[in-house]
């Protein structure tokens, strides 16, 4: 990640002291804790009386850590200092710095707040600096952690979604991970702004969209017109070329209509040559276990424990196995107590 001996970086730190905190222990996990620090790698530039003059998330190779430090020492000015001046004489550069640190920090709703106000005291610098992108970004993620409610974060979202004006980089940011956010909250909360998104996104002919707009579509077909059958054909047109032959490809495609409930029987049968082509042991139980949770859908759950005894065989180590095979042997026991 971050090699102190590049030559880049050493040029770029200059007299500043790179001081690396490792959150597998418990003090950086603290420290991490107490700066709102949620996703690694993260930096904090503080000046030597130990206030916070910038913070960004993400490395991306030396020579672009290099740029953003010098542009976060270009004004050595604290962001609480920002924050006064700002509350004396606010101005748009101030309002999109400080909603950037606070969306940094976790405290969404500031965030948010200080976006509102860069649009409203200068609607073109504000477009410049992105403030709308970055308001709906924060309001969104914020919703989908849970940090925020419906009712805090739900007007921001829905006027997104809604707003003609709305750039496509921002409607197809929420398309890339609105069905990620189903499996965090669930579909009742999230059906609103995917039916508000439908039709912005469907008519993106972008071709950098192109894979976005594609699973946008499967997903919505799938879990918003309840048409399986259809997802399973739309599903077919995302498969790589060579995936008949690939073990993982193979699994996924079994996995997606075991989730699903469609397609079962080629299904089955598809998991278990990705079972025998897969190349390590600990791959091949792993499909097992998928090829378990199909022929126990379809109604065997004898047969289900046999594959988990056998993916337990493979890999000793994986307590979710023997997990699996304690559900498979109860599913089992019951069905043979009924009949």
């Amino acid at each position: 990640m971050v090699d102190e001996a590049d030559p880049v970086l050493v040029a770029a730190l200059g007299n500043h002291v790179l001081w690396i905190v490792s959150t597998d222990e418990e003090e950086g996990r603290t420290l991490a804790e107490s700066y709102g620090v949620s996703g690694i790698p993260a930096f904090i530039l503080m000046n030597p009386a130990g206030e916070v003059v910038d913070r960004w998330s993400g490395f991306g190779g030396s020579e672009k850590w290099a740029e953003r430090l010098a542009e976060a020492v270009s004004d050595p000015t604290p962001a609480a200092e920002r924050e006064t001046r700002f509350a004396e004489s606010p101005t748009v550069e101030d309002a999109l710095f400080l909603g950037r640190i606070a969306d940094e920090s976790e405290r969404y709703g500031e965030a948010i707040a200080y976006f509102d106000r860069a649009i409203a005291l200068d609607p073109e610098a504000a477009r410049e600096g992105d403030a709308a992108h970055k308001r709906f970004a924060a309001a969104f993620f914020a919703f989908l952690q849970g940090k925020l409610s419906v009712e805090e974060a739900g007007p921001v979202i829905e006027s997104t979604l809604a707003d003609a004006e709305t750039e496509e980089a921002s409607i197809m940011a929420f398309a890339r991970l609105a069905f990620l956010g189903v499996r965090t909250i669930g579909l009742e909360p999230m059906e609103p702004y995917l039916r508000l998104a439908y039709p912005r996104v469907m008519a993106s002919e972008n071709e950098k969209y192109v894979g976005e707009k594609k699973n946008f579509l499967l997903e919505y077909t799938v879990q918003i017109e309840k048409d399986p059958e259809r997802g399973l054909a739309l599903k077919r047109e995302l498969l790589p070329e060579g995936w008949e032959n690939d073990a993982g490809e193979l699994n996924q495609f079994a996995w997606w209509c075991f989730e699903n409930a469609v397609n079962l029987e080629e299904a089955e049968a598809l998991a278990r040559r990705g079972a025998e082509l897969a190349e390590s042991d600990g791959h091949r139980a792993s499909i097992l276990d998928t090829v378990a949770e199909i022929v126990n859908l379809r109604g065997d759950p004898a047969e289900a424990v046999r594959l988990i005894e056998r993916a337990i065989e493979l890999d000793t180590t994986r307590v979710y196995f023997r997990e699996q095979l304690d559900r498979f042997q109860g599913i089992r026991d019951a069905a043979a107590a009924k009949g």
